[in-house]
């Protein structure tokens, strides 16, 4: 596989061989006349074949103290009390479950959400945090909004051609 540098601020033109049709936002045609296959693409533009819609429900993690070692010395600790919050989201925008608050101050909660059979939100639970010494504090949880997100099944032949691509590319 040939690679070419782009010039700063553009894509750089990488050969990808497949015995597969690719679909590219710019094809020159063939290049390589000893592979028959070889197209230079200027990007490659993603296929889905097909997708499912799913609810994603956010919730705000409200205010509470957590306790941080601000001193640099870890013999003679200072420990401070530090307000903070997080989001929860069930589900990423690529439609995998969540299962953990963000991250905030170096540590995350475990989330449990309970619908009920219509789907409905029953309850929003923040377990302890995980990730800082000798602090378990909880939130209290605020629901904000639910949103629509599509689960995108991807073409397996675009995936196979960008993986090459990449591969390609950092060589």
């Amino acid at each position: 596989m040939s690679q070419k540098k782009g010039k700063k601020g553009k894509k750089a033109r990488v050969a990808i061989e497949t015995t597969e049709p690719v679909k590219t936002t710019t094809t020159e045609g063939l290049n390589n006349q000893e592979t028959g296959f070889t197209k230079e693409l200027k990007g490659i533009e993603r296929t889905y074949t097909a997708s499912t819609v799913i609810d994603s429900d956010t919730f705000k993690l409200e205010v509470e103290k957590m306790y941080r070692d601000i001193s640099p010395d870890p013999k003679s600790p200072q420990i401070i009390p530090l307000e903070h919050c997080h989001m929860f989201h069930t589900y990423d925008s690529n439609g995998k479950s969540q299962t953990k608050s963000s991250a905030i101050g170096g540590h995350t909660h475990p989330m449990n959400v309970e619908y009920n059979t219509d789907g409905q939100i029953i309850s929003c639970q923040c377990g302890p945090a995980i990730g800082l010494k000798n602090d378990n504090h909880t939130h209290r949880t605020t629901y904000i909004k639910s949103q629509k997100v599509k689960i995108r099944k991807h073409n397996e032949v675009m995936l196979e051609a960008m993986k090459r691509h990449d591969q390609a590319y950092n060589q």
